[in-house]
């Protein structure tokens, strides 16, 4: 697989926005941690945050999350970037990225994550009523893992779990259950 990573390595610097995202996805998926590799595509992907748009946001920091590489700033600048893609933002994108800035332990220290987390906190609430189970849970993992105390945002998870209650997915009932005691009591 390192053979692999190298030839494609020497294309990185021509790879265009989606192409990087897909190569940090699959790099995540199969679980090759080449970091010569991955420092490349953090460099490349930064020069092209312009391009991305809210796919290449949400499987950048997705990828790197799963890998728990937290490369402090890739995930300031896709923080900043995401910011003007946030209203384009699916709710996959929306839980997985909050996912990823919790998964590397992407504290809200430098004013852009911050914003960024506030900004697609808000974002959640806006499309909560459209949450699966599985968002519902990564959301709530998510702020939990961070200790961002959106009350507003926790009521509204916890009205769109009620439902799934009633429907019997009892390993996301445990699991909301849990994120949502972990955000509300110290």
């Amino acid at each position: 697989m390192n053979m692999f990573c190298g030839k494609i390595h020497k294309e990185i610097d021509q790879a265009q926005a989606q192409t990087l995202s897909r190569m940090a996805w699959s790099l995540a998926r199969l679980a090759l941690r080449d970091p010569t590799f991955l420092a490349s595509i953090s460099k490349a992907a930064q020069q092209r945050l312009p391009q991305f748009g809210a796919q290449e946001i949400a499987n950048s920091s997705w990828a790197f999350g799963m890998m728990v590489i937290a490369d402090v700033a890739l995930f300031n600048s896709l923080a900043a970037s995401a910011m003007d893609a946030l209203p384009s933002f699916l709710v996959v994108h929306v839980s997985n990225t909050l996912w990823a800035f919790a998964a590397v332990a992407m504290m809200p220290t430098s004013d852009k994550v911050a914003r960024f987390l506030d900004s697609v906190s808000s974002a959640a609430l806006s499309k909560i009523t459209v949450f699966g189970s599985q968002s519902l849970s990564a959301t709530a993992w998510s702020l939990a893992k961070l200790v961002l105390r959106n009350e507003e945002l926790l009521e509204a998870i916890s009205a769109q779990c009620v439902p799934c209650i009633y429907l019997g997915n009892r390993q996301s009932n445990s699991g909301n259950n849990w994120h949502l005691q972990k955000t509300t009591f110290p």
